[in-house]
Order: C-alpha cells, then sequence, then structure tokens
C-alpha cells in the first residue's frame, strides 16, 4: 500500500469574491471516501465558517440537525454566514494517492485562480502569490463593475494577513505596471523600426525602378547625328 505524501498549502481566499464582495475562495477538505447518503463535508483548509454579526434572524431559536446541514455546518441558528481564512502558515495535508492528484490540481492556474497555493515547506509563506491573487481578483471585480469598492476592513476582518498582503500588491502593482510600460515602449520602438524599414525598402524599390527605367529608355533613343560643317570652295 502507498505511504500518503505531506504537502504544504496555504489557502486563496482571493480565488474567489462572493456576491457580497466577501472573500470566498480556498478549498475544501477532498474526501477520501463518503458513506452512502452522506452529505459532503463543507470544511475548508485553513478557513472556517462563521456568523456574520447583526444577521441571525428573529425565528433562529430553532436550530436545524447537524446532519441535515451536513458536516462541517455550524449548528442551526439562520443567519449569514462567512469564510474567515485564519492560517497564518503553511499547512501540511496527508495526501493520499487518491487525494494528492486532486490537492495538486487546485494548486494549478487552468483558467481560473488556484484554489491552493502550493508551498516549499512550513516556513515558505506565499505573501508574494497572495498578493498577485489579490491584485487579479480585484481586476476580475473592476471588470465586473468598474465602480466596485473593496471592502477593506472586510477583508481584513476575514483574513488577518490582508493587511501584510495589500502592502506587498502594491509594490507588485507599481512593478506590473513598470513592466507593462516597458513593454509599451519595447512594441513602438520596434513598431518605428518596421515603419522605418518598410520606408527604406519602398524608397530602394522606387530608385531601381527609376533605373530600369532610364536604362530602357536607354535602348530607344536614337543615337545623335555628328553635324560637320561645309567646307568652303568645295
Amino acid at each position: 500500500m502507498a505511504k500518503p505524501t505531506t504537502i504544504y498549502v496555504f489557502p486563496n481566499p482571493y480565488g474567489h469574491i462572493d456576491h457580497n464582495g466577501a472573500l470566498a475562495g480556498g478549498c475544501h477538505e477532498v474526501e477520501e471516501r463518503r458513506a452512502p447518503g452522506a452529505l459532503p463535508a463543507n470544511r475548508k483548509i485553513g478557513a472556517s465558517l462563521c456568523v456574520i454579526d447583526g444577521s441571525i434572524k428573529d425565528d433562529s431559536d430553532k436550530p436545524v440537525e447537524l446532519a441535515a446541514r451536513g458536516d462541517g455546518l455550524p449548528l442551526g441558528i439562520k443567519a449569514d454566514y462567512v469564510w474567515k481564512f485564519d492560517a497564518s502558515a503553511p499547512i501540511a495535508i496527508l495526501a493520499t494517492p487518491t487525494t494528492l492528484p486532486v490537492y495538486i490540481s487546485r494548486c494549478r492556474e487552468n483558467g481560473t485562480p488556484p484554489c491552493l497555493i502550493r508551498c516549499d515547506g512550513p516556513e515558505d509563506l506565499p505573501l508574494v502569490k497572495l498578493a498577485e491573487q489579490r491584485l487579479d481578483a480585484i481586476e476580475r471585480m473592476k471588470s465586473l463593475d468598474p465602480n466596485c469598492k473593496v471592502d477593506e476592513a472586510g477583508w481584513l476582518a476575514q483574513f488577518p494577513l490582508d493587511a501584510t498582503v495589500k502592502e506587498l500588491a502594491e509594490l507588485v502593482a507599481k512593478e506590473r505596471a513598470d513592466a507593462e510600460a516597458k513593454a509599451k515602449a519595447d512594441r513602438a520602438d520596434a513598431a518605428k523600426k518596421l515603419a522605418d524599414a518598410a520606408d527604406k525598402k519602398r524608397a530602394d524599390d522606387a530608385a531601381r525602378a527609376k533605373a530600369a527605367l532610364d536604362s530602357a529608355k536607354s535602348k530607344f533613343a536614337k543615337p545623335a547625328v555628328a553635324q560637320t560643317k561645309p567646307v568652303k570652295g568645295a
């Protein structure tokens, strides 16, 4: 029997932003197997589901059964919930041959943001990658609603590392802007060189065409007749 493999990951809270503008990324635990008829677990790696302050409904005195809500969901009260990402260091996962490929796939960007960020060890906090993911999340929000604003206080309450990530994201944004400006300048320079080369080629072609035309015309030119003066007394 193959031995489990330990991998280190960190949840990506910015992988999904819900309709309220709250962080809702991360990755659910991968279940090895589930009993027939059992509801899927609702546990996220490095995150917990919490009640939003002031959202408890008036008729919440009758909690529903835990089994009816699914393992991992809070028991009972009718309220609005939000994920809190309280991880402050990479999380070790003991992955089996069955779950390992799933976790690895969730660390990849396959057209969508990764749910998890793969780390090299317990000390490898992926702040730069989190900063990049934060910027990408805001860009996605702006693409849907150019006037939307980030709930800075809400994100910080959900993810205590958000202040640190935000500060680093500003540096990443500047680096991206500088790189884009350089790329734009390089494209303009390349376009100018192409245009200059095209102009030179047109000028050379025109010069060759004129030379060819002059050469062709010379073949049809009549030779000049030498004029002689009459000799006196002849």
